[in-house]
């Protein structure tokens, strides 16, 4: 047998390599690029996704029937709820790794805590099933967020071993803690559930308990149990489907989906991402309960060894090669993985072997998963923008009240290095503050204290809001900052949800407002009317903003594929469709031509402008290099030069001031300034230059 056993993996192993030689030969030939094959696989999977709608009802009829029909025997019923189990559970590991994009390779623990959780409650308190089912999910989600809540700060691979841990920590409990657990022996005798608490699916039923077969007028069966045990299963299964499906479309979803995108954005408009991580890890969380407590009762009998790491390992598989957020996908993949080892259980000695082939296999030819494929969860549909109405805002005169935003003596350093020095100015509501100064002058740095990401050192920063409430920025997190004192920004390097349409950010953006309307998610499950108002509301403003930008025929493209210009664009109506009062641009000029620059100067004029509909002015805090930009469109100018202030006040001040052109172009003070240069800059020839030097 071992011979045997090396032989196989000898041939799989020299079949891995030769598919990999034909492959890189292949692709060696073929004239497309990786990124066309990953377009013409994409196209596959959105026919599929597209004929799902018109599958998927019909499966769920076949699932239905099929143990109505002849060929429903006992062996075939098994295996049935073997695969909708997998499938429940597919789905919902979907939403933390699909959605939210957390690789959780721990799953399995909170599978283990909700079969756990009924089998003791059932065994210490003789509660029944279906009062077991609800608790057996509170329990899991419970154990869910007090995993997230420590641990959600890490990322990537460090957050995966962090789970792979919990799974571990779990297991070892279950083994090491005899008394209450029954250790490697498990339990057994857990009690099997009834018909909804009115009959027993037994022959003779425990005293005032009806037989099923009785109430029903049936011949008795034991398969009537079996029956019952698979339309169970298959309804949670649904009930997970539906609600992965409608919270796609709603704001926790699709807050899910932009973490997945950009977490790091998504705190720059406000949203807690802590907050979404948990609700993301406590509802999948509360499904793998449902799962655990169904195989508990099913079993009758639970140990340790049924909820190891391979578990884990297989379940994430199945999302994984089905491809990840795609619901018919992880159906595919748990037939694949699941289906085929028990149509073959004369080869179960070559399972792993097999598994871990497919899975090499399908990470060379389809890294993304065999059907992963994303819609927009909500289209424009090529309406028209609505120019007026109640988004329309309206020129308004200028603030001559206190200043939006005063920062005062900041500082700023990391170790030894000091990136901002006792800096101090401020910024007024209805103006254009730029802040300008050499490459590593601190004018980003300045812009992540004001904006949250960085606490200062020394300083304050104090932003007056119009509705009368002073916020103190350097005491507040980030999300917050956003979230309440209104204060939104763009980024040096785009920072868009590229995997989401152009409608879908300026959505994302208004995330906290549609939160609230949802209900946290109850009233937008439900479709209730006043969540259908804001979204309504909330598609309006987007229009108003896209429309602003130029953007309104590119709504339903992924903003990935939008040209450099206009992702430009659209991060700004982003930040706008927050409704701040203070926009903090970091760059917005850098890699656009001249036209694309005249298009970005009169999109910030208006911004500065106009009056919103809220009854205030919104101030725009601006860092840019392009002084062109720059000196048209500025009210004010600070200048920075080694994280100092060296320069303060209007653009005819700063460009002629000394200084400024030392910081720029190390000029001393008595040295002539070139009249070309002087030129670039809008400079006033100075004093020292010589008849010659104007006259070239």
């Amino acid at each position: 047998m071992p011979t045997q056993v090396l032989r196989l993996v000898l041939v799989l192993g020299g079949g891995v390599i030769a598919l990999r030689a034909a492959m890189t030969v292949a692709t060696g030939r073929s004239k497309l690029s990786q990124a066309d094959r990953d377009k013409r696989m994409d196209r596959v999977a959105a026919k599929v996704q597209h004929a799902s709608k018109y599958i998927g009802p019909v499966a769920v009829v076949f699932a239905a029937i099929l143990p109505m029909t002849p060929l429903a025997d006992r062996m075939l019923l098994d295996i049935g709820i073997l695969l909708l189990t997998y499938i429940m559970l597919g789905w919902g590991l979907n939403i933390v790794v699909g959605l939210a994009g957390l690789l959780d390779l721990g799953y399995v623990a909170f599978y283990a805590v909700g079969a756990y959780s009924y089998a003791l409650l059932a065994h210490y308190f003789g509660l029944s099933f279906w009062l077991c089912l609800p608790l057996a999910g509170l329990l899991a989600a419970c154990s869910g967020v007090l995993l997230g809540f420590p641990v959600l700060r890490l990322r990537g691979d460090y957050f995966a071993i962090v789970t792979l841990g919990f799974g571990e920590i779990i297991r070892i409990i279950l083994v090491n803690w005899y008394q209450f657990t029954g250790g490697p022996n498990g339990i057994s005798g857990i009690p099997r559930p009834s018909f909804f608490g009115i009959a027993d699916f037994s022959r003779t039923p425990s005293e005032g308990m009806a037989a099923f077969h009785e109430l029903f007028g049936l011949e008795f069966s034991p398969l009537h149990r079996i029956v019952f045990l698979y339309y169970l299963i298959l309804a949670l299964a649904l009930v997970v489907n539906l609600f992965t499906l409608r919270v796609r479309k709603l704001p926790l979803g699709r807050a899910w989906e932009a973490l997945r995108e950009d977490d790091i954005a998504c705190a720059s408009l406000g949203i807690n991402r802590t907050n979404m991580k948990l609700a993301a890890f406590a509802i999948a969380a509360m499904f793998g309960g449902f799962a655990g407590s169904f195989f508990a009762t099913r079993q009758g009998f639970i140990s340790p060894e049924s909820f190891t790491f391979i578990e884990s390992a297989i379940i994430l598989a199945i999302v994984v090669l089905g491809g990840m957020g795609s619901q018919i996908g992880v159906v595919v993949a748990t037939l694949l993985v699941i289906g085929l080892p028990e149509a073959f259980r004369e080869l179960a000695d070559y399972r792993m072997l097999a598994f871990g082939a497919g899975m090499v296999v399908i990470m060379l030819w389809r890294p993304r998963g065999l059907l992963a494929h994303r819609d927009p969860t909500i289209l424009l549909h090529g309406q028209e923008a609505d120019p007026g109405g109640s988004r329309e805002m309206s020129a308004a005169p200028m603030n001559t009240e206190k200043p939006l935003l005063s920062v005062e003596h900041l500082t700023m350093r990391f170790g030894g290095l000091v990136a901002n020095n006792d800096v101090s100015f401020e910024a007024r509501a209805g103006e254009i503050t730029a802040l300008i100064g050499p490459n590593g002058a601190g004018k980003t740095t300045l812009f992540n204290c004001v904006t949250g990401f960085y606490t200062p050192t020394v300083g304050r920063l104090t932003l007056r809001h119009p509705a009368g409430k002073e916020f103190l920025l350097e005491r507040m997190p980030g999300y917050r900052i956003a979230q309440l004192a209104g204060v939104a920004r763009t980024f040096q390097n785009i920072r868009l949800f590229s995997g989401m349409s152009v409608l879908e950010n300026l959505i994302v953006a208004q995330h906290n407002k549609l939160m609230r309307a949802s209900g946290f998610a109850i009233a937008g499950l439900l479709g209730l009317p006043g969540f259908r108002k804001a979204e309504h509301e909330a598609v309006e403003l987007a229009k108003y903003w896209l429309d602003r930008v130029r953007l309104t025929e590119f709504a339903d493209w992924e903003a990935g594929n939008l040209p450099y210009g206009a992702q430009r664009r659209l991060e700004i109506a982003r930040a706008m469709c927050t409704e701040p009062v203070l926009l903090c641009l970091d760059e917005p000029a850098a890699g656009l031509n001249p036209r694309e620059s005249g298009e970005l100067a009169e999109i910030l004029t208006f911004i500065r402008d106009v009056q919103t509909p809220q009854g205030h002015r919104t101030g725009v805090l601006l860092i840019e290099h392009d002084m062109s930009v720059v000196m048209r469109i500025s009210d004010h100018v600070v200048v920075l030069d080694y994280g100092r202030k060296i320069s303060d006040g209007n653009p005819e001040h700063v460009k002629n001031d000394p200084a400024v052109i030392r910081a720029y172009l190390g000029e001393d003070e008595d040295e002539a300034l070139p009249p070309e240069v002087a030129a670039d800059l809008h400079i006033a020839p100075t004093a020292g230059q010589t008849s010659a030097q104007k006259g070239a």
